[in-house]
């Protein structure tokens, strides 16, 4: 019986260890964990200013700014990032993406603007 008690006492001592070095890794990731949380919430910090702007922006938005703003001829560079921005925003399909020549004559590339004007600033964008 004293040697049955021993054994389960050395299996208990193995599971105590093993415990003790899960419970350090644990704690090492809940470290590591913390600070990502830390440089999330920092850096949400510094961009929900911006976000909140943005959405403000938006709201002020008529139909009339969309109409001057598919009356561009030369959009600035400006407008075709924001193109650009809509159409990931809006999901627009692979298929629905206008392709032109690429200037260097080398194959095509995506023509954000036109494909914002003909798929995202219509009426129904507001």
């Amino acid at each position: 019986m004293q040697k049955t008690i021993e054994q389960k006492k050395k299996l208990v001592d193995k599971e105590k260890e093993d415990c003790k070095v899960e419970e350090e890794g644990a704690k090492k990731d809940k470290e590591e964990a913390d600070i990502i949380k830390k440089d999330c919430d920092d850096a949400l910090a510094l961009v929900m200013p911006i976000y909140r702007q943005a959405m403000e922006a938006v709201k002020s938005l008529n139909s009339s700014d969309v109409t001057e703003l598919k009356g561009f001829a030369n959009p600035p560079k400006a407008a075709i990032q924001v193109a650009r921005a809509l159409i990931i925003i809006f999901q627009t399909p692979k298929k629905d993406i206008i392709m032109v020549a690429a200037e260097d004559g080398r194959g095509k590339v995506p023509d954000y603007w036109n494909t914002a004007k003909k798929n995202i600033l219509t009426g129904g964008l507001l």
